[in-house]
């Protein structure tokens, strides 16, 4: 008939009712970080990594100066992880156990929209902490260099995020998901040493066994970032050498790992009997 929409067409308005509602589960997550001090203890933190950081510089050594700066930016790059890791498991596990997420998936709208309603909030609070944390190191680094540090610590308190999500739903309890992010995170910060180790002083001459640990390495390191120096490098802190091309691998890296755990954290929230 005239006038009439295609069956296959797409309506505004629903689309703008799930973004809306995509929206009010990230500003509901925020604010709930917000209520558990979260914030509090961010500050805290960045306040002693000022005072730790005056307290070495006032060493009269000649590497004074870079070991405060190196010092910090590693402290307060620990600190932002587990604040994260622990924002989001402890975050999602509570609606798990209180059956909130039950709750919230009964009503007439698609899982997704809670999934990354979620996701969308512990992002934002992960990003104001490489913010914060950025701003801390910007009196004792020049700003590019602090640009470059701060966006990979972002991109690396994303890929925690998206860990958290998948690993909390996948499990269900407080415990184990904290011990699976803690320990997916810590292999992916030494991936790349142990690909260096099992290939040895001269990769040449590796023997079978060896060149299968590497193969099956780098085939993780596909799907797993490799949070080395590429990610929030120290030596951008304390030699300056960052460059802007050096964004490139991180945000490719991170985007394709960040894709591999929403993928398989929306995929088993959708299988789930809820």
């Amino acid at each position: 008939m005239p006038g009439r929409r295609p069956e296959s067409a797409v309506d505004p308005g629903k689309i703008g009712g799930l973004l809306a509602a995509t929206g009010g589960v990230a500003r509901f997550t925020i604010l709930e970080v917000v209520r558990s001090r979260l914030p509090v203890a961010a500050m805290v933190l960045l306040v002693v990594g000022e005072s730790l950081g005056m307290l070495i510089g006032s060493v009269g050594l000649g590497e004074a100066e870079l070991n405060r700066v190196a010092l910090v930016g590693a402290g307060w790059r620990l600190a932002a992880v587990l604040l994260v890791g622990v924002m989001v498991v402890v975050g999602t596990a509570r609606e798990i156990n209180d059956r909130m997420t039950v709750l919230l998936l009964s009503l007439p709208i698609p899982r997704s929209v809670w999934f990354f309603g979620r996701f969308l909030g512990f992002s934002g609070v992960a990003l104001g902490l490489a913010l914060l944390f950025g701003a801390g190191l910007s009196p004792f680094v020049p700003w590019d260099q602090v640009v470059l540090w701060g966006g990979t610590l972002g991109c690396e308190l994303l890929l925690v995020v998206g860990m958290g999500l998948f690993f909390t739903l996948g499990l269900g309890r407080l415990v184990p998901s904290l011990l699976a992010v803690v320990g997916c995170y810590l292999f992916s910060r030494s991936l790349e040493t142990l690909i260096l180790l099992a290939s040895g002083p001269l990769p040449e001459y590796m023997s079978l066994p060896d060149r299968v640990v590497v193969g099956v390495l780098t085939a993780v390191g596909v799907v797993l970032p490799r949070l080395g120096e590429a990610f929030a490098g120290t030596s951008w802190l304390v030699y300056h050498d960052g460059h802007w091309g050096d964004l490139l691998p991180v945000l490719r890296e991170s985007g394709l790992s960040l894709l591999v755990f929403l993928g398989a954290g929306l995929l088993d929230l959708h299988r789930k009997d809820c």
